[in-house]
């Protein structure tokens, strides 16, 4: 699908129409962007805590795979709710920030407080750098969610965009 844009000629008055492409997301991600003010430090957090997971995804799917494979997802969805967030951060999105950042957080805290199968040794292990990054991005993208929702119900984003 293109768009038709009006260009003018160096020279003169011609004008002639250009196409361009125009991006469609196939799916509905909840109506029109927000533009929320706290768009670009969640997609830091969101972005941030996929980096944090990249170089213990090789280790834990040897040592723990299932722990891996949510390691890989982890890493998926921060890239991609990082780039959502920055060129269409709508409701779901927003919904969808929350719950990684949320699930992220609970399970470094099970991880590190009753211990995840196959994995013990992480029991009081609080200090590990890539889980202080980790839990700190996370924590950020939970924090933003939260204050886009009370952005939200407190009408400071745009009607278009509720």
């Amino acid at each position: 699908m293109a768009a038709p844009d009006i260009t003018h000629r160096a020279g003169g008055d011609e004008r002639r129409a250009v196409n361009r492409p125009v991006v469609a997301v196939p799916w509905s991600l909840n109506g029109p962007p927000a533009r929320s003010r706290w768009r670009g430090l969640a997609a830091f957090g969101a972005i941030g805590e996929a980096v944090a997971h990249i170089p213990v995804i090789d280790m834990h799917l040897t040592e723990a795979p299932y722990i891996g494979i949510g390691f890989i997802l982890l890493t998926i969805a921060g890239l991609g709710l990082g780039g959502l967030l920055l060129v269409a951060d709508t409701p779901r999105v927003w919904g969808a920030t929350a719950l990684a950042g949320a699930l992220a957080l609970a399970g470094y805290a099970a991880s590190r407080t009753v211990g995840l199968p196959q994995i013990r040794d992480d029991i009081d292990n609080w200090t590990e750098p890539l889980g202080i990054v980790a839990i700190a991005t996370e924590a950020l993208m939970l924090a933003c969610a939260i204050a886009y929702a009370l952005d939200r119900r407190h009408g400071r984003v745009p009607a278009a965009s509720r």
